[in-house]
Parts: structure tokens; C-alpha cells; sequence
């Protein structure tokens, strides 16, 4: 999928144009899951959540700027996972290691394959 994504001509219930996002769940075990959603620009944390939940639960959501795949992205993780002592997330730890030379990762990572927050 190409980094500049062209505008959905469908709207969404506020009139706002919509855009294709991909989304890639990268579970601690297993394939890695991919989803195309449309989403609004800038999405509202409440729908960042609404996405997130079904693989995060109702954690503490932490945000970081990636890069993975020569793409611009969003990684969202549970950020209360360490002191719960989840289990350890391999692959997400590697993007984040790639990116920011530190860190290790609990539970899933969603990743949105755009910037989603303004």
C-alpha cells in the first residue's frame, strides 16, 4: 500500500471524508493480522480505542511514531503491561528497538499504517 493514500469518496456520518487505513496486529504469538478500516484524517481517541480494545483490553494505551516497512506509522501497546508481567512480545520489540535503540514489549501491538492522531 502506497504511503499516500487517496481520499475515500464515501463519508462518514459527520460528512467527513474517510480514508483507507491499514492496520496490522502484531499478536505475541502467530500470524500477524491485517485489517483495512475506513477512518476519518484524525481519528478521536474514543474510535483509537474502539479499535485498540479488541486486542489490548481496556489498558493504558502508549503511542509511539514508527517507522516499519519504509512506512510512517502509529504503534499503539499497552503501557501497563510490564508490571503485570505479560508476555513478552518479540516482533513488536524489535520495530521498537529498530526505531528507538531500547525497549521491550508486552501483549499485542496495533499498528496504524498512517498517522492517525494530529
Amino acid at each position: 500500500m502506497s504511503t499516500i493514500m487517496s481520499e475515500k469518496k464515501a463519508k462518514g456520518k459527520r460528512g467527513k471524508i474517510l480514508l483507507p487505513t491499514k492496520i496490522s496486529i502484531i499478536p505475541v504469538e502467530g500470524d500477524i493480522i491485517e485489517r483495512e478500516v475506513d477512518l476519518p484524517r484524525s481519528v478521536s481517541y474514543s474510535v483509537t480505542r474502539k479499535i485498540t480494545d479488541e486486542y489490548l483490553g481496556d489498558s493504558y494505551l502508549e503511542r509511539y511514531l514508527i517507522t516499519w516497512n519504509d512506512e510512517k506509522c502509529e504503534m499503539f501497546l499497552d503501557e501497563d503491561g510490564k508490571p503485570k508481567g505479560r508476555p513478552l512480545n518479540v516482533r513488536a520489540s524489535r520495530i521498537i528497538q529498530v526505531n528507538f535503540d531500547q525497549g521491550l514489549i508486552v501483549r499485542p501491538a496495533v499498528i496504524f499504517h498512517r498517522k492517525i492522531w494530529y
